[in-house]
């Protein structure tokens, strides 16, 4: 028995919809500020309701590299529509944003969204201002039209049962407000006039969230455009070629709005002990069951046709498709096995490249830090050298210096004192003077008299030569204080000299023991200087060692290339699938690649690590 068609079972479904997303494209009129400079026009031409051509100014970039030859100076650009400078928000919003908000009363999302340089109008055409507003408080507008009358302040009905509905009385009804009431009292309320909705927006109060229906049935539909803003200044000519070059490729998105039916409450088929036997969704019709009875009729025609010969040739065929198939896995297997087996080795070769990158950088880092401290020490060296000869200079100077004090202090004489003994030194050689004059006198006068008075008395005689002893006698004894005065002065200053002596020997020990030190120095820097050398030696020794390992590298690449090759032109007999198997695993792991790293394996302990590595990891 046929089941019964009942209304709503099944709501008309809707294709999919194709349609290219809508791009529209506003110009933004000159400020009083760039009419005034008359440089700025001329950027930007509109040609029709749909093309607009830009003309690259001198001073932009795109005219530049026009010049070079790179590009175009005259780029030509198609939109959906284009709305001049002339356009006012109502034009506007007629034209871009009306059959959107169409859509959107009618349960379909809506997605709007700008793209533009700065100061190109964006703000404007979104929000507008408060005298001419813009998109987003006209689409609010239409949206509080359309639903004004519409909204239902209480409900007398409520759901029954799984398809059914029940009237409420007025005291169920008050029952239910104030349930409501309580259950929501922590929600805010709702937005329901036109001014206060935009003032949220304009002052970003209100959520994104709230103008988005998440509870509408066909919420995955959708509608958006773009819309471009771009300022004719040829300031930001270079940026809006940019702007236009993406709104191009924007139109080349496609729009795809799949078909959704609306929800409901799907009827049942109830069994007698009141469970469900089949469930009817929308799609669910009569002649689906009979579709489904036809198949299985034909099936059941289809095996009663078969005979044994069919089935066993069948099963035949079958079996050689498995042996087949197992054999295009094993070889499979076997091709991923060799790939990656290949893939390690090239990680390894990869591992050691970098492992051997690391130690170059290292052992220059270490030469680098050897170089940089041999000469902090050879500076510091110097320095302190420096530092001891000034010091010894400035005592050497320090202690002359004292004893020349010293010196000045015990032979310091008060200049009043050295005038006084200097005047009387002149009297005391006056008075010999004139002594020494009166002895001649007395000497010439007693030999004239010697042949007239000879007859004088021996007494007088005697007298004088007394007289001139005693005079002698004085002279003399002055002369030998002065050479006593002069001795004691000699010896003093012989003193002093043999303690400068004494000193200078100081000076000279003081300078040999800096002489050990500097040569000390000396060593210690050519040690250093050959464990520098010593470290390049090993540097270049680490060089030698690289270049080793990697004409090892080649030729274990040539040596593998013609392996392959070899093996390739080998035509192996058909013994069965894994003998097969097994002579292609023992080929990849058989002794040519070996012997090639046998011949360098006396090259150096270093590179012969490096080689082998590679071999036991693919063994």
């Amino acid at each position: 028995m046929p089941l019964p068609r009942q209304p709503g079972w099944r709501v008309p479904a809707r294709a999919k919809v194709y349609e290219p997303l809508k791009v529209f494209l506003r110009v933004r009129p000159f400020s009083i500020a760039e009419l005034e400079s008359h440089d700025a026009q001329g950027c930007v031409t509109i040609e029709d309701a749909q093309t607009v051509i830009l003309n690259a100014p001198k001073e932009s970039s795109a005219m530049k590299n026009s010049e070079r030859g790179i590009g175009h100076a005259v780029h030509s650009f198609t939109f959906s529509q284009v709305f001049g400078p002339e356009t006012t928000q109502s034009e506007f919003f007629e034209g871009s944003m009306k059959d959107i908000v169409r859509a959107y009363v009618n349960g379909v999302n809506g997605l709007v969204f700008t793209y533009g340089v700065t100061n190109a109008g964006k703000t404007f055409t979104i929000q507008g201002t408060s005298k001419d507003l813009g998109i987003l408080p006209r689409s609010l507008d239409v949206i509080f039209n359309h639903i004004s009358g519409r909204h239902y302040l209480k409900m007398n009905f409520k759901p029954y049962l799984s398809n059914d509905v029940k009237k409420l009385e007025d005291e169920q009804v008050k029952q239910e407000e104030a349930l409501k009431t309580a259950i929501l009292a922590s929600l805010k309320e709702e937005t329901e006039s036109i001014s206060t909705t935009i003032t949220n927006f304009c002052d970003a109060k209100l959520d994104s969230s709230d103008c988005t229906s998440d509870n509408h049935p066909s919420n995955s539909l959708g509608k958006a455009c773009m819309i471009v803003n771009i300022n004719q200044h040829t300031s930001t000519y270079d940026e809006t070629l940019h702007v236009m070059k993406f709104s191009a490729i924007a139109r080349q998105v496609i729009q795809t709005i799949l078909p959704k039916n609306f929800g409901y409450f799907p009827p049942k088929l109830v069994g007698g002990d009141g469970r469900s036997l089949m469930h009817f969704d929308a799609n669910t019709s009569v002649g689906d069951f009979a579709d489904s009875t036809e198949t299985s009729a034909e099936e059941e025609v289809d095996i009663t046709i078969l005979s044994h010969e069919d089935l066993l040739k069948a099963a035949e065929d079958l079996k050689e498709k498995l042996v087949a198939e197992r054999q295009s896995k094993l070889l499979l297997e076997v091709k991923i096995r060799k790939e990656m087996a290949e893939a390690m080795f090239r990680q390894l070769l990869e591992t050691e490249e970098a492992w051997r990158q690391v130690i170059l950088h290292s052992a220059l880092r270490l030469e680098e830090f050897h170089i940089n401290r041999l000469e902090d020490m050879k500076d510091s060296y110097e320095e302190k050298l420096e530092s001891k000869f000034e010091m010894y200079k400035e005592a050497i100077k320090k202690h002359a210096y004292m004893c020349a004090m010293e010196q000045i202090e015990d032979h310091y004489v008060p200049i009043e004192e050295f005038l006084a003994e200097q005047e009387k030194v002149e009297d005391r050689e006056g008075k010999i003077l004139q002594l020494e004059r009166q002895l001649d006198e007395q000497s010439r006068r007693l030999l004239a008299l010697g042949s007239l008075s000879s007859d004088i008395p021996t007494t007088e005689n005697n007298m004088e030569r007394d007289l001139t002893d005693t005079t002698v006698r004085r002279a003399n004894e002055g002369l030998q204080k002065q050479c006593e005065e002069k001795e004691e002065l000699i010896k003093s200053l012989k003193f002093k000299i043999q303690k400068l002596n004494e000193t200078l020997l100081e000076a000279n020990e003081g300078y040999r023991k800096m002489a050990e030190e500097n040569s000390q120095l000396k060593h210690t820097i050519m040690l250093k200087d050959q464990e520098m050398n010593s470290l390049q030696n090993w540097a270049k020794r680490v060089l030698e060692l690289e270049e080793t390992v990697s004409s090892l590298q080649k030729e274990l690449e040539e040596r593998k290339k013609h392996f392959f090759a070899e093996e390739s032109k080998q035509q192996k007999p058909r013994r069965g699938l894994l003998a097969n198997l097994k002579s292609t695993v023992a080929s990849t792991a058989s002794t040519p690649l070996g012997k090639g790293w046998g011949k360098h394996e006396e090259a150096s302990p270093y590179s012969r690590k490096q080689v082998l590595l590679p071999h036991k990891a693919k063994e």
